[in-house]
């Protein structure tokens, strides 16, 4: 090879020798090992390639290699493929999870195949995959096997060529898991060691024969497979393997026909993949419709993908075909009926609809605990999925229980850092976050999950990025919002870059950058980023949407904040509006819409109006929290405070009363939920003319403001002064009279 160029100029000048010079495949293997090396430096620190290829090889005078590019590549959007057909990546050496333009999946993995392409082109001069276009190239990387390496160049090591195949598996799983394993392998090679790679078996090659000519191979295979399984399990077998290969073939071929039939260097035109799902499902209907065995795996595929495009409404309503169908097929219970069920809740809970979802999970699990058992795999998952549910629901003490089980479990037999172990940590720190306030080991599970899977995943991944979102989120919670909004802005940049601009995960946290924004009080800032939200909720998941709602709800009040009291009650009757036509959607955050309607009308004075939002605002947050709870609190002051306004003074009254022993019970003196509370009380006892009582209250303020943060005792004070000369309690007032109040400022 040539000094001081790139891989791909030493390959060119390569082609024309004539003959490989002696010692050429152990130099290939030698340099491919150092750039495996290198790669697992970059792993290890989170980088992926993602464009690992011979022009991005750099060989030195002193023939060792440098890799260059890092991070140029970016992985395709899932949504769409570009005008012309291009992907991130380079065509040739793209790996089958990014010729399929997979939002998810792209790690580490992607790297060890393209790097295993490299090397079959190192030691053979041809690319395994060529074709006139690139639609043609990615269609033979996905369902295609490369040609033997030691076919194309008979003196190859049968060794070298059986490690470059095991690089280039299709399945991620079946390839090398690390970089160094696949560099430990060549030096095996290079030392003359027994190398870990194992050549495909028989039934691995006719799988995969089958897979590339589902149609001329299928009887051959079943044979051949056959006659192997026949001392396992009897004659049995084979009808029921030829039954699985027919219609896995079946449907091989037809989503092959779906999603590689349009190709955009000749349509000239944006090509959709959800275009041809929607293509895709249409004709399954049609051409399977006296197959439902097929017609339910071409669903539970299309439903798959939906889901993993993040398209919930589709993906929820093709596994609800997929269960039907199964249904019938062999029964509620049986495990392919159950399995797409439980995705369907999964979907359930993408979209919202948090009590059908908990339904089904309920109908999973009452099999599933007894088989197959409390700790397998797909248990635990609908277990995490439930306790999701039980949250959203209101169920919160159930949803604690269920979430640490879960937690408890995989701990216990997962290995240390395991992915699911992982996502428990992640579910049940959110949950203590967002519902218990129990911060500081909420911070320590958050931290732990963002830890684990930056260092594993990468990163850029989207697990990885989820627990910086819920870091945020946890900060935001403690009111620590410069970190939050540093780690907001740190996981949408991400986002922004691999994913399409209507995907419901970066809306998220461009709300929630709006929501920071208005509690700085930068409220031009808020708007927009709520209009680009809201325009993008609309456009995704539909006006309806609890998401869409919410943020509507959070615009409105923006806008009001700003002085457009008018365009926020015409949002607020919108919300309305789109409850009542959907009365049966679950709208879990619609005691925060009601809550914040009556504060808008609160100030416009249309007091009758508030009292009627606020008491639903109330019902709501009853059923859905206990009496202890703050937004329960808070309704209870927030109501009262409007009766007071419409001259209620006694049903304000009862109202405050029956909730005051909770209050004392649960919430302590310097709280400021509970010292507002107090002053609430105290306004409405002297509204009935009962002032003593009423200074005893605003006494609980007074005291409570010398430790509350933000409260000052002034107001108090002169509340406590005139308070007590309407009761005729002339030296009581004497006593604040001049007093420095006890945070030290002279009154």
């Amino acid at each position: 090879m040539e000094k001081g160029l790139t891989l791909a100029d030493s390959l060119k000048a390569m082609e024309e020798e004539k003959d490989l010079p002696v010692g050429y495949f152990r130099k290939a293997a030698d340099l491919v090992a150092s750039v495996a090396e290198a790669l697992e430096h970059a792993h290890a620190s989170g980088v992926i390639h993602r464009d690992i290829k011979p022009t991005n090889i750099l060989v030195t005078s002193e023939g060792r290699p440098k890799v260059t590019d890092f991070g140029l590549a970016k992985v395709q959007d899932a949504l769409s493929l570009s005008r012309t057909g291009e992907f991130m990546g380079t065509p040739f050496y793209m790996s089958p999870e990014q010729a399929l333009s997979r939002r998810i999946g792209i790690d580490r993995r992607t790297d060890i195949y393209s790097l295993g392409v490299t090397l079959y082109e190192t030691i053979t001069l041809t690319r395994p995959f060529e074709g006139k276009t690139s639609h043609e190239i990615l269609k033979k990387i996905i369902f295609h096997e490369p040609s033997d390496p030691c076919k194309v160049s008979p003196r190859l090591p049968r060794d070298l060529a059986i490690i470059c195949l095991k690089a280039m598996e299709k399945k991620p799983s079946k390839r090398y898991q690390t970089m160094q394993e696949f560099a430990d392998d060549l030096h095996r090679f290079l030392n003359g060691e027994v190398i870990f790679a194992k050549p495909a078996g028989l039934a691995t090659r006719i799988a995969k024969r089958i897979r590339r000519y589902p149609k001329t191979s299928l009887t051959a295979a079943v044979i051949g497979i056959a006659l192997i399984a026949m001392g396992i399990n009897g004659l049995w077998f084979l009808s029921e393997l030829a039954t699985e290969r027919k219609k896995t073939a079946a449907v091989n071929e037809f989503m092959a026909s779906i999603f590689l039939s349009p190709d955009p260097d000749i349509d000239g035109r944006d090509v959709k993949v959800v275009d041809f799902l929607a293509r895709a499902a249409a004709d399954a209907e049609e051409k399977f419709r006296d197959q439902p065995a097929i017609r339910a795996l071409l669903f539970l595929s299309i439903a798959d993908t939906y889901f993993a495009l993040g398209v919930w409404d589709s993906a929820e309503r093709y596994f609800g075909e997929t269960v039907k169908i199964q249904r019938e097929l062999g029964g509620a219970d049986h495990p392919d009926t159950l399995k797409p069920l439980c995705k369907q809740a999964n979907a359930l809970n993408k979209l919202g609809d948090f009590s059908k979802a908990r339904e089904l999970y309920s109908t999973v699990l009452s099999t599933w605990i007894n088989d197959p058992g409390p700790e397998a795999r797909d248990t635990l998952d609908a277990m995490d999925g439930k306790a999701f549910a039980l949250w959203r629901t209101g169920a919160h003490d159930e949803a604690e229980v269920m979430f640490r089980q879960v937690f408890s479990t995989r701990r216990r037999i997962l290995p240390a850092g395991h992915e699911h172990t992982l996502r428990s940590m992640n579910g049940l720190g959110c949950f203590l976050s967002e519902v218990c306030k129990e911060f500081g080991e909420a911070e320590a599970l958050l931290q732990a999950a963002f830890d684990g899977r930056r260092d594993f995943l990468g990163a850029e991944h989207t697990n990885t990025i989820e627990s910086k979102i819920n870091l945020a989120k946890l900060y935001k919670n403690k009111g620590s919002f410069k970190n939050s909004e540093e780690l907001y802005r740190e996981a949408l940049a991400v986002q922004s870059r691999i994913l399409s601009a209507t995907h419901t995960d970066l809306l998220t946290t461009k709300n929630n950058l709006a929501v920071l924004a208005k509690l700085n009080k930068n409220l031009d800032e808020a708007l927009r980023l709520y209009q680009e939200v809201l325009e993008g909720l609309q456009a995704s998941v539909g006006e309806n949407h609890p998401d869409t709602l919410q943020t509507k709800s959070n615009f409105a009040v923006a806008l009001w904040n700003k002085g457009r009291t008018d365009d926020a009650e015409r949002i607020f009757g919108e919300i309305l509006d789109s409850m009542e036509q959907n009365p049966d959607r679950q709208y879990v955050n619609k005691h925060f819409w009601f809550s914040n309607l009556a504060k808008l009308y609160i100030r416009l004075g249309k007091y009758a109006d508030a009292e009627t939002v606020s008491i639903r605002a109330l019902e709501q947050r009853s059923r859905l929290f206990r009496a202890e709870n703050v937004y329960v609190l808070r309704s209870v002051k927030q109501l009262s405070t409007i009766m007071l306004r419409m001259k209620k003074n006694s049903e304000s009254e009862e109202l405050l009363r029956d909730y005051y022993p909770i209050l004392t019970r649960s919430f302590s003196g310097e709280d400021v939920d509970r010292i507002d509370f107090h002053e609430c009380y105290g306004e409405c006892l002297a509204a009935l003319g009962r002032f003593a009582e009423a200074a005893d209250q605003v006494l609980l303020c007074y005291e409570g403001a010398a430790l509350a943060p933000k409260r000052a005792q002034e107001k108090y004070r002169d509340l406590l002064i005139m308070l007590y000369t309407r009761a005729d309690q002339s030296e009581e007032a004497e006593k604040y009279k001049g007093i420095v109040n006890k945070k030290g400022s002279d009154s």
